[in-house]
């Protein structure tokens, strides 16, 4: 398990600036010659821009009203300065040449939107988009699947926020429901797919809420009643952190660091080092000396759950460098990514092995997510999510609502519906997207109950009658 830092806004402010401060080139964007060179587009950019462009883009009547003879190789700010990001998005994104026109090779458009992207900046033009990977549509299929890359591989640290779903079911119902607080990590209305790294961070309304959750749970873990001078553990608390707070109970630092430690097991964080738990004694001993050991162990139990593991999946790559160059992801990273791309909680069993040295190496995460994918008890949400995003169905509740004028309509059955049929495809693993895309078959009134066991009701309801699924 790695260093965790103060929980404390200060620090996790710290903590996202060092890391928007890591960058890495895209290999699209490295020149060989500085902006503003003006020999570099006369010899590498204008022979490729006459070969592909010019005969749509150049005299009196051009394509679109847009005349690349007429740009000036020399970009400054003004009209001409927007004219050339566009150039540079087209030929980047591959939306021209058109599709019934020869298009440039890889490497000529790297060379392009490289000259661009100097002169942007030369002239004091934000680049950034021009400069991010490629993502979605826009991926190069080629490229992407056929074999081994040849160049490097643009895969920078990250931090990747919580979802909700992880939040709420990991962080919030771990420990027998320890914190009964509110959602931390919304998500913005407009996402389909949900990118945690790029689009979501731990601003100050996210700190806020989960702040107040660490200080319940806190609060519930050790809270207590006196009773003839005895101290009575309330219903919720934990036993061992209640006892404890009675001032007549010898409290050193062996045993305060063991009942942090089952703290943070019962939160489902693992165990913690020697040299990781002194900084919670520390910080106990510290609040204990103005308020008591109430206060003391209350602030250590916060940081706990505020230290960075609660908030976000890293990826900063802590394991060793291979032949060529990269870093690996460290054992706990591993641990994390593998849950994450599964479930919605840390699994501990992955958490022992990481701890135990049994996932530092390619081949041992190879193992463990091979022993995943064929292990049918071990929950799997993230994959059903995929569906759900992909296809969007899960909103139908929110379309669909008016019974009045939908009448015999009712989304929830057909959602419900729908995430059998898909596990169903899954679990044939043939042709799954072109199945799904392309199937007449449904799952009809199809019903969870308490155990989870999937159950039908008869007769069909009118929902299915009305879709003609008789």
């Amino acid at each position: 398990m790695f260093n965790r830092l103060t929980a404390t806004k200060h620090s996790m402010k710290l903590m996202l600036l060092g890391m928007l401060a890591i960058t890495v080139c895209s290999p699209w964007l490295r020149s060989t010659e500085p902006a503003g060179d003006s020999g570099v587009f006369e010899r590498e950019v204008e022979p490729i821009l006459k070969q592909y462009c010019y005969e749509c883009h150049t005299g009196s009547q051009p394509e679109a009203g847009f005349a690349l003879d007429k740009l000036e190789s020399q970009v400054r700010p003004g009209p001409q300065l927007a004219k050339w990001q566009r150039v540079a998005e087209q030929i980047r994104q591959r939306e021209m040449p058109p599709p019934d026109k020869p298009p440039p090779s890889a490497e000529q458009s790297r060379r392009v939107v490289a000259w661009i992207v100097g002169e942007l900046r030369r002239a004091g033009a934000e680049t950034s988009e021009l400069e991010a990977e490629l993502a979605g549509k826009y991926l190069d299929h080629e490229r992407l699947f056929s074999g081994p890359l040849p160049d490097a591989l643009n895969n920078p640290p990250r931090l990747w926020r919580f979802s909700p779903e992880i939040y709420s079911r990991w962080i919030l119902r771990s420990g027998g429901g320890l914190a009964p607080g509110g959602q931390a990590m919304t998500a913005a209305a407009d996402q389909v797919f949900k990118d945690w790294s790029g689009h979501a961070a731990v601003d100050e309304g996210v700190l806020a809420v989960a702040l107040r959750n660490a200080q319940l749970a806190a609060e519930r873990a050790t809270a207590h009643r006196i009773d003839e001078g005895k101290i009575i553990p309330a219903p919720g608390a934990m036993q061992g952190l209640a006892i404890l707070l009675d001032p007549q109970t010898p409290l050193d630092e062996k045993t305060l660091k063991y009942h942090l430690n089952t703290f943070a097991f019962y939160r489902r964080w693992g165990r913690f080092s020697d040299e990781e738990l002194q900084k919670y004694v520390t910080l106990y001993q510290r609040a204990e000396k103005v308020g008591g050991r109430a206060a003391g162990l209350r602030a250590a139990l916060i940081a706990i759950q505020m230290q960075p593991e609660a908030l976000y999946r890293l990826e900063l790559g802590l394991g060793p460098a291979d032949e060529r160059g990269y870093r690996l992801l460290g054992p706990r990273e591993l641990a994390y990514s593998i849950s994450f791309a599964f479930s919605d909680v840390l699994d501990k069993k992955l958490a022992e092995l990481a701890n135990t040295g049994k996932l530092a190496t390619r081949d041992d995460a190879i193992r463990v997510i091979d022993e995943l994918l064929t292990n049918e008890t071990f929950p799997k949400p993230r994959i059903l999510r995929f569906f759900q995003e992909y296809f969007a169905y899960t909103g139908a509740s929110e379309v669909f609502k008016d019974d009045a004028v939908l009448r015999g309509h009712h989304a929830p059955t057909l959602i419900e519906d729908t995430n059998q049929l898909i596990s169903y495809v899954l679990a044939q693993d043939r042709e799954v997207l072109k199945t799904l895309l392309t199937t007449n078959l449904s799952y009809v009134a199809a019903r969870v109950d308490k155990a989870g066991m999937v159950t039908r009701v008869v007769p069909k309801v009118d929902v299915h009658k009305n879709y003609g699924l008789n």
